[in-house]
C-alpha cells in the first residue's frame, strides 16, 4: 500500500509542478494577470505538499508536526485558489480574511489532533475547509453580466466535481473514526488513491483551459473594441450587424440603424486641446450607450462618428428615443471643457428586407446624418423607406 500511495503522491506532486510552471508562464508572458500567479502559487505550494507528504510516508510516517504542515499547505493552497478567483472577477481578495481562516482552521485540526486525538475529525476538517474554498471560487468565476463561456463551465464544473468529493472524503474521514478504524482507513485511502488524480489533473487543466479562453476573449476585445471608449468599434459593430440583420430578414423584424457625430468636434480639439477631445468623446458615448438597452448595439465607427444598432425598434420609436438623448446631451459637463456643451447631429435609416448587407442601410443613415447636418445641426433625420424593388429594378 506504501508503494501505492508513493506513486500516487509523485504523480500529483509531479502535475502539480508541472501547472505551477505553465500558470507562472502564463503570468509573465500574458499581461501579468494576478490570479495567474495566485494560481501558480497554489499549485506550487500542492508540489511541497505532496513531496512532504511523501517523505512523511517514507521517513516519518505518523508525525504529528509533519502532518500538522501537510495540513497547513492543502489548507492555503485551497485559500489561494479562491483567492485567485475573485482576483479574475475584479473582486477584493481578502487575503488577510483567508489567512485568518487557514490559521483557525489550522488551530482546529492541531487541536483535533493533539488534545482530542480523533483521527477521523482531523481529516473531516481538513476536507470540509477545502469543500468550502471550492464553493467561494465557484461563486466568484460564476459570471453576472453575461453568459457563461465554455472554459469558464469547464473550470466551475471541476470545481464542483472537486468540493463533491472533498465532501465525500469528509464523510469517509468520520466514519474512520477516533481510533482509527483501520477497514475505515483503507475505504478512505482506496477512494483518496483512485479518485483524486484525476480529479487533480482534471481541475488543472480547467484552469489552463479559463486562462486560454480569458485570453482568447482579450485578444477577440482588442480587434473588436475601441480602446478610447471601451466600445465596439468599426469591425465589431460590423460582425455584430451580420447577425442582428438574419435574425431581422428570418422573422420579419424592425431593425434601425443610427449614425451620429459630435457637431464641430474639430473647434473642441483646436480650442481645448486633444485631451479634452478625448473627454467629450468618452462623455458622449457613455451618455449615448447608457439610453440603450442591454441587447442594442453602439460603436464608434471612427474619429468622431458613432453607430447604433437598434434590436425589434422602428425608426419612429428609434427617433423618439434619440431626440430625448439629443436634448439630454446640452446637460453634459465635461472635464475640461469649462462652460463649453456639446451637440450631436443624428441620422436614422431601418432595414429594408432588399439590403443585400449592413452597408446598404448605413449608407441611408450616412446620408440622413448629412442632411442633419446641411440642415443646421443638433438635430435627427430619419432616411425614407427605399422604394421597393422587382427584379432589381426600382418600381417608379
Amino acid at each position: 500500500m506504501v508503494s501505492t500511495a508513493l506513486v500516487v503522491l509523485f504523480v500529483l506532486a509531479t502535475t502539480s509542478a508541472i501547472l505551477c510552471c505553465a500558470l507562472t508562464l502564463a503570468w509573465l508572458h500574458f499581461g501579468r494577470q494576478r490570479h495567474a500567479l495566485t494560481w501558480a502559487l497554489a499549485y506550487g505550494g500542492g508540489t511541497l505538499q505532496w513531496a512532504l507528504n511523501a517523505v512523511t510516508l517514507v521517513l516519518l510516517p505518523g508525525h504529528p508536526a509533519m502532518i500538522l504542515l501537510g495540513a497547513l499547505l492543502i489548507l492555503t493552497n485551497s485559500s489561494l485558489i479562491a483567492i485567485g478567483s475573485r482576483q479574475r472577477a475584479g473582486l477584493r481578495p481578502y487575503v488577510g480574511r483567508f489567512a485568518s481562516g487557514v490559521a483557525i482552521t489550522g488551530a482546529a485540526i492541531a487541536v483535533v489532533m493533539l488534545v482530542f486525538q480523533h483521527f477521523g475529525m482531523r481529516i473531516a476538517i481538513t476536507n470540509l475547509y477545502i469543500a468550502s474554498m471550492t464553493v467561494i471560487a465557484i461563486m466568484a468565476v460564476l459570471p453576472q453580466k453575461h453568459r457563461a463561456r465554455p472554459p469558464e463551465i469547464a473550470f466551475m464544473v471541476m470545481l464542483a466535481i472537486f468540493g463533491m468529493y472533498q465532501l465525500a472524503l469528509a464523510a469517509l474521514g468520520i466514519t474512520i473514526g477516533a481510533e482509527a478504524d483501520p477497514a475505515g482507513i483503507d475505504r478512505f485511502r482506496a477512494f483518496l488513491v483512485l479518485g483524486l488524480p484525476p480529479i487533480h489533473i482534471g481541475t488543472g487543466i480547467a484552469t489552463l483551459f479559463l486562462l486560454a479562453g480569458d485570453l482568447a476573449d482579450g485578444v477577440r476585445a482588442l480587434v473588436t473594441r475601441d480602446p478610447l471608449t471601451g466600445n465596439l468599434n468599426r469591425r465589431g459593430i460590423e460582425q455584430a450587424a451580420v447577425g442582428a440583420i438574419a435574425n431581422a430578414r428570418r422573422h420579419g423584424r424592425p431593425l434601425t440603424v443610427v449614425m451620429s457625430d459630435i457637431d464641430r468636434f474639430k473647434r473642441i480639439n483646436d480650442r481645448f486641446g486633444h485631451a479634452a477631445g478625448d473627454r467629450a468623446l468618452i462623455a458622449f458615448a457613455d451618455h449615448v450607450h447608457a439610453s440603450v438597452r442591454e441587447e442594442d448595439l453602439f460603436g464608434r465607427m471612427g474619429g468622431d462618428e458613432f453607430c447604433l444598432l437598434l434590436i425589434d425598434i422602428t425608426p419612429a420609436d428609434a427617433a423618439a428615443a434619440i431626440e430625448r438623448t439629443r436634448q439630454e446631451l446640452q446637460q453634459l459637463e465635461i472635464s475640461g471643457l469649462p462652460g463649453c456643451s456639446i451637440t450631436a447631429s443624428f441620422g436614422i435609416a431601418a432595414f429594408d428586407p432588399g439590403d443585400v448587407g449592413f452597408g446598404d442601410m448605413l449608407h441611408r443613415a450616412d446620408i440622413a446624418l448629412l442632411e442633419a447636418k446641411m440642415e443646421g445641426r443638433d438635430r435627427l433625420v430619419v432616411a425614407p423607406t427605399p422604394k421597393p424593388r422587382i427584379s432589381g429594378t426600382e418600381v417608379r
